[in-house]
């Protein structure tokens, strides 16, 4: 009987991608001939909630979680205006009390991440690295509907009526306003599947580049260095037909540069600061594209032309970080603390047709502040001493989101094991 509802479903601009503990960035370099191989073990909290644009907490699924009232079905199935007008005119307010349902849609992420590095020094100034992500995504999502039907209960109550209010009344008391009716409605009619758990692991997106120091004072303790490094879109991209799977890569060639600065101000203690810039590359695939700025989940169907071949060009991103370390006892132990911010512009959108691309843009620029504390343990010294077969380091590094604009909220505790030779 009803066509269709259309709601505004806000998560869908949602991308949680992998985590990057930075783990206070600095000016090292490796000597010249040296290897450092790195597996980094990543495992996040729940990710259950966003900052959206204005800075405020709300669920994920925020805007799937809402009351449908008949002026809802109305909007959908105009010939059930005239048995409401018809209820209203016999009594008021009557025709309004018709149904109602209310919607419940939760979602929850947890990322696994294991993440092979290898650095070599090619000369005391210029170290070389790449870095691959594996990536598991353990996604909980539901959605259920509660609903309430008068239609039946309202013709018992006003006794004999004319044929037509009763076999309208009659029509709306068959009516099956259930999960399956609601999730049809808003999801499997389009093209999408409705809300379901999944577990994938796939590789994230590959990362390479090389760091050269081109500045150290006689005593060392003031250094500057500089990286630049790219990054391949080896990671899954977002399904087209599910809404929370936002795949485990970006999506888009990009370079970026960083600048390092190291300040030693007193013994055993660095202050770090590092700046970086982002530029990515267009990229375009398959995406479903609004019709209008109403078009809140656009269809999947071929008949209805909304997936295009879409052109996206990300905004430029700039991350900072300042950080205080300090080491003791021969360096072998050390802890650290950073405050780290990230800000995303706003990506663009354009494709064929007369589509509204821009309605794709939506809530694609972003910022975030956060927290990242960790200690290590270096075995370094003892190697030197002929005390321990290996030289290596343990980092033990916990992260947590502070504050931001469409970011998720997130934390993570961030394990390094790393083995020089």
């Amino acid at each position: 009987m009803l066509a269709a509802l259309s709601f505004i479903v806000g998560v869908l601009g949602i991308c949680v991608v992998a985590p990057e503990a930075r783990a206070a960035e600095d000016a090292l370099v490796l000597p010249k001939g040296i290897f450092r191989a790195r597996i980094v073990g990543v495992q996040t909290g729940e990710i259950s909630e966003r900052y959206n644009s204005n800075g405020t907490l709300e669920p994920f699924t925020y805007s799937l979680n809402r009351s449908v009232t008949v002026e809802d079905f109305l909007a959908k199935e105009p010939k059930l205006g005239n048995l409401v007008n018809a209820l209203n005119a016999l009594q008021p307010n009557l025709g309004n009390t018709l149904m109602n349902s209310n919607l419940y849609t939760e979602s929850a992420l947890n990322q696994r991440i294991v993440m092979p590095a290898l650095e070599y020094g090619i000369t005391s100034k210029v170290t070389f690295g790449i870095r691959l992500p594996i990536v598991t995504r353990d996604s909980r999502n539901s959605f259920r509907a509660e609903s309430v039907n008068n239609a039946g209960a309202i013709a018992n109550k006003m006794g004999a009526l004319s044929p037509d209010l009763s076999a309208g009344l009659l029509s709306v008391d068959g009516m099956s306003l259930d999960t399956q009716f609601f999730a049809n409605s808003l999801f499997t009619s389009k093209g999408y599947e409705a809300p379901h758990n999944f577990v994938k692991t796939e590789i994230g997106d590959l990362e390479s580049g090389f760091k050269y120091r081109f500045y150290e004072n006689r005593d060392k303790s003031y250094a500057l260095a500089t990286q630049w490094g790219v990054r391949l879109p080896t990671g899954s991209a977002p399904s087209l037909t599910h809404v929370f799977d936002k795949g485990s890569g970006a999506g888009s060639y990009a370079t970026a540069l960083s600048l390092f600065q190291d300040v030693t101000v007193a013994k055993g203690l660095v202050l770090g600061s590092m700046a970086k810039g982002w530029y990515f590359l267009a990229d375009t695939r398959e995406r479903a594209v609004p019709r209008d700025a109403d078009d809140a989940l656009p269809s999947l169907l071929d008949e209805d032309g909304q997936v295009q071949a879409t052109t996206r060009q990300p905004g430029m991103q700039i991350d900072a970080e300042l950080a205080l370390t300090y080491s003791f006892y021969r360096d072998i132990y050390s802890i650290y603390a950073a405050y780290q911010y990230s800000a995303h512009g706003e990506d663009r959108f354009d494709g064929p047709g007369d589509l509204y691309y821009d309605g794709l843009s939506r809530d694609t620029e972003w910022t975030r502040s956060a927290i990242e504390a960790g200690a290590s343990i270096s075995t370094i010294a003892w190697y030197r001493a002929k005390k321990f077969p290996v030289p290596g380091k343990i980092n033990l590094i916990y992260s947590n989101t502070l504050a931001g604009t469409n970011t998720p909220l997130t934390s993570f505790f961030r394990t390094d094991l790393i083995v020089y030779f």
